[in-house]
């Protein structure tokens, strides 16, 4: 009996059993020209003749050397796929051994006898032909061929050996998903001189007449090393897991933990398919019903202060806007407590109450020295690259910012700010103070990342260096490197990294499966709720337990997030939930309640998440994104889907949305929109859905500049754009000005307008509110040809989760009782104009609707009027629909007509001089006045 090992496990055979098995493990076949060609020397290159790929790293390393010297056209090599590649390999020797130990032992002497049977002298010549294009060391350095065929390995015959390994060497070849691997074990020239395929044919014959393996049906143990790249013939990591799921227990206790060894390069495959420089911003647009969750979530809404359903918010770029007033008010505006009464007035007369300063807090000092670096002179850190939680210097600090906020405060603004909780600046205090509150390994995670640069610190106390290649661009590593100055530790932390783009190199990730970092973070929190009201968390998803879990801590097997944590931080379930058994932004939003209560937290949520966070996790407000890129692609069916979807689900989840026409990481409004009726028509939807409605720097001043987070000023001179400003005033204003009749959803119900065919026309967003005796309803055309039809009935809709959805008719929903005598008066607030309804036509038959393209309606101050003498009936048939600038002067004129008609004809008379008394007379008797004595 031969007992061995590999790396750790060891299995027992009573029969002589190939090298491979008892040799370092992951060797991979490369041809000797191909190792001179990518500098591959000895100490690298097993007895066998094969390259030892101990690691990814190694694997990494000769990946970077393939890479280097490949020509325009070659198949990209990804060092995952090689070193997929070796285990794969090592996956065939070991199937192999164990086809000798339980079926036949002698499977390849026999082999080789037929082989030589059937090519004569061709197969001594093809076999060693093999050897000297795979040599072994001894062989690599001169020594002849036929004296490594001839000896023994570990007790197995050479001229086995190497047939075994042409045999492994034709799997790879064979392999699509190798085929950027080819230029290092390709056969091709072999083939071409000898009958190495006839030598493989001689091996696929020879046990297609041997039984397979127990277990494997009737498949031949040359077939069944083929059914991985068969089944999946472009996909390695889909390779690697059939391995794991069709043949572990036919390898027996052995693959236990080779096991381990194939799940992290699985995670490795995985972790190569991530975008890396891909398109920025959020994954694509979900379905309607993903962004509520499935339904089995808890139900834990917070509730709501008075005043947040109203808020409107304003986001401001701080120093930006610090320089656009220095320019607008002729003088010097640097500090906070520097900005003009007046602005503060400004904004609350548009009926702005909350402002967003984008920017506050104290940046890291790397991060802008990383910029400069890279050509940006003029450049500030980046406002989500941060040093502390401190309001920054330059801006005055606290004391100025405590100013500006007492006096927004007078004027009914509330102030709002970031935070970032997943990171700080690279050079952050805590990155200085606290590295082990960082992900973070000893080593480069792969090989190929040099930290040769300037250290980036202002704190004598460490050294901090990003990857070369950052530098140029050329390349972005997923770490940075701290090297303390006392002791000489050297970690590397991990960038920022939500997945979708490049690391965030000006940042470090906080490890948030450490119960100390997110106590202290929850402290940092409750630190900044203490001194403003509305707090927007960025990048909020991204802490979520579930992608804590896919981005740094996967499932063996599961990487696919930050490139390297499949190998560095794969963790089994049982592990993860005893680390963060919580959600984090639960319990953020429990301390936060009874610790600074009435704050407003706001998530910026992706990734399908929406609903969860408000429904579940409890935050207050979450950004809808749907509605500002479904809008900007006209996409008005998709969206009304998504209305839908909520009402009939939780409507209490629409409430929640924060809507937007752009955000700091997308292009201006006045860019996505333009500036003329479609962007009103858009923005009349922001002023008057329910959420919190979210104002970009600039659009009230129609400014097509987008800010960067380094920012210190803005690039374009820009002015405010007039005639934009004044139809801002004219239209989006009023709507702002009276937010609370728009803001909440208890009496909010959705319609869809029927034309007179019978279709609805999904162009067409129309939807009435009721709060408190306040009523509205409005109807915005998001596209360019005219619409008609009719409102009826509501959509389906829930009054509780879990109820019958129920319809209602917008004369219902307008809070009308109907009845003889009885009418509708309301007020266009776009226009100015009121309009008079019979009641009993708007319950009986709707609400008509003709708008041209583009064109929106707001009738608010729904109130129901009772005819007393008849003027309303009059009134309402005169009109016929149009509206007039006021109902009340209208009526005195039906009432009055007919005393002004007498009056006219008095005038008549006494112009065509006739008797005036008598005209007199007659004009005061037709009023009941009776005749002088």
């Amino acid at each position: 009996m031969v007992a061995f090992g590999i790396e750790g496990y060891r299995i027992t055979h009573r029969f002589p059993t190939p090298w491979s098995v008892l040799g370092p493990a992951r060797a991979f076949p490369v041809a000797a020209e191909a190792r001179r060609r990518f500098g591959i020397d000895e100490p690298w290159i097993t007895l066998r003749g094969a390259v030892l790929l101990a690691d990814p790293d190694r694997a990494a390393e000769i990946a970077a050397r393939v890479a280097a010297a490949a020509e325009p056209g070659d198949v990209p090599l990804r060092a995952a796929d090689l070193y997929a590649g070796a285990l794969l390999e090592e996956v065939y020797h070991l199937v192999i051994a164990r086809y000798l130990e339980v079926v036949d032992p002698q499977a390849l002497a026999d082999a080789e006898r037929r082989a030589r049977g059937w090519l004569g002298d061709a197969f001594d010549a093809t076999l060693t032909a093999f050897v000297e294009r795979f040599p072994p060391p001894d062989v690599e350095r001169g020594a002849p061929a036929e004296a490594a065929l001839s000896r023994q390995v570990e007790g197995v015959p050479g001229r086995q050996v190497a047939l075994e390994e042409a045999w492994t060497c034709y799997l790879a070849n064979e392999n699509p998903a190798l085929r950027g691997a080819r230029p290092l074990f390709d056969v091709a020239p072999l083939a071409a001189q000898l009958p190495f395929a006839s030598m493989i044919d001689a091996l696929r014959g020879h046990f297609a007449d041997l039984p397979g393996l127990p277990g494997r049906r009737a498949t031949s143990l040359f077939d069944l090393l083929l059914e991985p790249a068969r089944q999946h013939p472009q996909d390695l990591a889909a390779q690697l897991r059939f391995v794991r799921d069709a043949w572990g227990v036919m390898l027996g206790d052995g693959f236990t933990r080779l096991l381990d060894r194939l799940l992290v390069g699985i995670a490795a495959v995985r972790e190569a398919d991530v975008a890396r420089g891909g398109p920025l911003g959020p994954p694509p647009l979900p379905p309607a019903k993903a962004l509520l969750g499935d339904g089995g979530e808890p139900e834990r809404f917070s509730a709501d202060g008075d005043w947040m359903p109203r808020v409107v918010m304003l986001a401001k770029s701080v120093y930006v806007w610090l320089g656009q007033l220095s320019r607008d008010h002729g003088y010097p505006i640097e500090r906070l407590d520097q900005v003009p009464d007046a602005e503060l007035e400004t904004l609350a007369r548009r009926g702005v109450n909350a402002l967003w300063l984008i920017g506050l807090w104290q940046r890291s000092e790397a991060s802008r020295r990383i910029k400069q670096l890279r050509g940006q002179e003029d450049a500030l850190a980046s406002a989500y690259a941060l040093y502390d939680y401190a309001i920054a210097d330059d801006l005055g600090g606290e004391g100025a910012f405590a100013d500006l906020k007492a006096r927004a405060e007078r004027f009914g603004v509330r102030m709002a700010t970031d935070m970032v909780p997943n990171h700080v600046g690279v050079d952050g205090r805590w990155v200085v103070e606290h590295p082990e509150r960082f992900v973070h390994v000893d080593r480069p995670p792969y090989p190929s990342y040099r930290f040769t640069g300037p250290d980036l610190s202002t704190d004598p106390r460490v050294e901090i260096r990003i990857e070369d290649r950052y530098f140029d661009g050329s390349d972005a590593a997923v770490v940075f490197e701290r090297r303390d100055a006392r002791s000489g530790e050297v970690r590397y932390l991990y960038h920022g990294n939500d997945g979708t783009t490049m690391p965030w190199n000006d940042t470090a990730q906080l490890d948030y499966l450490d119960a100390g970092v997110r106590e202290a973070v929850i402290q940092t929190i409750l630190d900044v709720a203490r001194r403003l009201p509305i707090i927007r968390f960025d990048a909020a998803m991204t802490l979520a337990k579930r992608h804590v879990r896919r981005l740094w801590y996967p499932a063996p097997g599961e990487g696919g997030g930050v490139p390297s944590r499949g190998r560095f931080g794969a963790l089994t379930e049982a592990d993860f939930e005893r680390a963060m058994p919580e959600e984090f932004w639960r319990e953020v939003v429990d301390r936060v309640a009874v610790e600074v209560p009435d704050t407003l937290l706001l998530a910026e949520a992706f990734w399908m998440m929406e609903g969860y966070f408000v429904r579940t996790l409890g935050m207050h407000r979450v950004y809808n994104s749907a509605f500002m890129h479904m809008m900007r692609q006209q996409d008005n069916a998709a969206y009304r889907a998504i209305l839908k979807e909520v009402l009939a689900f939780d409507p209490r989840v629409l409430q929640r949305f924060v809507n937007f026409m752009n955000n700091p990481d997308e292009e201006t409004a006045r860019v996505q929109f333009g500036d003329g009726d479609r962007y009103f028509a858009v923005a009349t939807l922001l002023a008057t859905m329910p959420g919190l409605p979210m104002l970009g720097h600039g659009q009230l001043e129609g400014y097509r500049e987008k800010y960067g987070m380094e920012f210190r000023r803005a690039k374009w001179d820009e002015r405010p754009d007039a005639a934009l400003v004044e139809r801002h005033e004219r239209e989006l204003v009023p709507l702002l000005r009276r937010r609370g009749q728009f803001a909440e959803v208890e009496g909010f119900r959705l319609f869809d307008l029927v034309d007179d065919a019978g279709a609805v026309n999904d162009d067409v967003f129309a939807y009435a509110n009721r709060v408190g005796t306040e009523a509205s309803l409005v109807v915005v055309n998001h596209g360019f040809p005219r619409s008609t039809g009719w409102l009826r009935d509501s959509v389906a809709q829930v009054a509780a989760p879990g109820a019958v959805p129920e319809r209602t008719t917008v004369g219902q929903a307008l809070g009308l009782r109907g009845g003889t005598g009885r009418f509708a008066a309301c007020r266009d607030l776009l226009h100015g104009l009121h309009y008079l309804r019979r009641t009993d036509d708007l319950l009986r038959d709707g609400w008509r609707v003709d708008l041209e393209g583009y064109a929106s309606r707001v009738y608010a101050d729904v109130r129901e009027l009772v005819d007393v003498d008849g003027a309303l009936a009059s009134l309402h048939d005169a009109l016929a629909g149009r509206g007039v600038p006021s109902i009340e002067d209208a009526l005195d004129d039906v009432r009055f007509a007919p005393a002004h008609e007498a009056l006219d004809r008095v005038v008549d008379d006494v112009l065509a001089d006739r008797d005036p008394a008598a005209a007199w007379a007659a004009w005061l008797a037709g009023l009941g006045v009776p005749a002088a004595p």
